[in-house]
């Protein structure tokens, strides 16, 4: 038989062997040695070894065989034997009392775990559905916006099926946008690495202008995309970093919305800096009120009404998955300026280096 198979038998029968034990020293030992005040030691290690309902069973068992030793004892005083006797009583009873509160404490704590546990899933679960509906949110609207457009080139008296079909081409992008959105955010939660490539970062500010156009056109905002080098070209997932740059310029939109104003503008600046890719999204929104910096990265904390409060940390966990860095300018007069970088690639595809 396997020896784990013994190991279940083991605190048995060392319980048993020290009940022997003390049971037959305090039987022939003399009345003035408080031999049963030992049984503490007994009801002590089964605290740690067997369950709270036989610890009970356990201690009236050690009160029982000290007072049938008391009777089969025949040497020593008796008094004394029977001071010996109240005192070690009394020990066995406290000791009891006292593991079994200990154990009852174990247990709430156990299960104040196991509700933790319960809890820290569910919000775990609550804050990926959060996510996942914020990031689907912005070629969803697009899959909208051009099967409306879709329709209207098609319901004219002489339908134009030209701009019907490049309707659809934005339809069959976005879904495909969406669906890859989907991919990397499971492998993320997965703890996936991002499929990293050499990629023109110019071009995915232009898919994400393009896909936010109308949105943008709807508030009457104006927007300004300048490539201070070209190209500038990045090595990174450019799924994510589209998600990324889709999150900061719909945080953009929001704050010049927000405002009401008839001048909003966006400027997107993207740039070689030795070994990065960096990208500059500023508004003349509302800007972010002094002391809120601090916070805006954090998941679930937002000062929108309306808002999730996981754009940025989405942001911010996608710029790290890519080995880059985000963060906001401080020193806006107004609006609000937000920046991230990301590894830089060669026009040979091979990765810039920071320089030794």
């Amino acid at each position: 038989m396997p020896a784990h198979r013994y190991s279940r038998y083991l605190h048995p029968l060392c319980l048993a062997a020290l009940v022997v034990v003390i049971f037959v020293a305090d039987t022939l030992t003399h009345y003035e040695v408080a031999m049963p005040v030992l049984y503490t030691v007994v009801i002590l290690y089964a605290a740690l070894v067997i369950r709270r309902g036989y610890l009970a069973g356990l201690a009236l068992l050690c009160l029982a065989l000290a007072v049938v030793s008391f009777f089969f004892t025949v040497r020593g005083n008796v008094p004394s034997g029977l001071i010996n006797l109240g005192l070690s009583t009394a020990a066995i009873v406290i000791t009891a009392c006292l593991a079994l509160k200990m154990l009852h404490a174990r247990d709430i704590a156990l299960r104040a775990q196991e509700s933790l546990a319960r809890v820290t899933t569910a919000q775990t679960l609550s804050g990926l559905t959060t996510s996942i509906v914020h990031e689907l949110n912005q070629p969803l609207a697009a899959v909208t916006m051009s099967s409306q457009a879709c329709a209207r080139w098609l319901s004219l008296p002489a339908p134009d099926f030209a701009r019907a079909r490049m309707a659809l081409t934005r339809i069959e992008e976005d879904a495909v946008r969406a669906a890859a959105i989907l991919s990397r955010m499971r492998a993320l939660t997965k703890g996936g690495t991002p499929e990293a490539k050499r990629f023109a970062l110019g071009d995915a500010v232009r898919d994400v202008l393009r896909m936010m156009r109308s949105r943008l056109d709807q508030h009457g905002i104006t927007h300004r995309f300048v490539e201070m080098h070209e190209p500038v070209l990045a090595h990174a997932d450019p799924v994510q970093i589209q998600q990324i740059i889709g999150n900061l310029l719909a945080n953009a939109i929001d704050a010049i919305r927000e405002t009401k104003q008839a001048d909003g503008l966006v400027e997107i600046r993207i740039w070689h800096e030795e070994d990065h890719a960096c990208c500059r999204i500023e508004d003349n929104g509302a800007g972010i009120p002094p002391g809120l910096a601090v916070h805006l990265f954090e998941a679930f904390w937002t000062s929108k009404q309306d808002g999730t409060g996981i754009g940025l940390a989405i942001s911010r966990n996608l710029v790290e998955a890519n080995k880059g860095q985000i963060w906001v300018m401080q020193d806006q007069k107004k609006g609000t300026a937000f920046c991230f970088r990301i590894p830089a690639a060669r026009a040979d595809g091979s990765v810039r280096r920071a320089k030794a």
